[in-house]
């Protein structure tokens, strides 16, 4: 059975994009705020952020800075098209 968790934290969302896990969409609010949704079909994320947020958590350095920067662009990109408007806000 697949499992969502929604993730508002980019620095979260990068940390499980670097433990590898699977991003499977993300959501652009009417207020700006991102929603980035995981699949957790093995049930380890919870466990993940617990080890995140108490700093036990061990994750490369580059893995992390490479998820994190393409959060961002992900990010600035779909801001940029509802600006523009592109995008409908509700989509992805």
């Amino acid at each position: 059975m697949k499992k969502n968790v929604e993730i508002r934290d980019i620095m979260t969302a990068a940390f499980l994009l670097a433990k590898k896990h699977t991003l499977v969409s993300h959501n652009v609010g009417p207020s700006g705020f991102v929603t980035f949704i995981f699949n957790d079909s093995k049930g380890s994320i919870e466990r993940e952020i617990q080890k995140h947020i108490s700093g036990t958590a061990k994750v490369g350095s580059r893995d992390f800075v490479e998820a994190y920067r393409g959060l961002r662009s992900l990010i600035l990109h779909k801001k940029e098209e509802i600006r523009n408007g592109k995008f409908n806000s509700r989509q992805h």
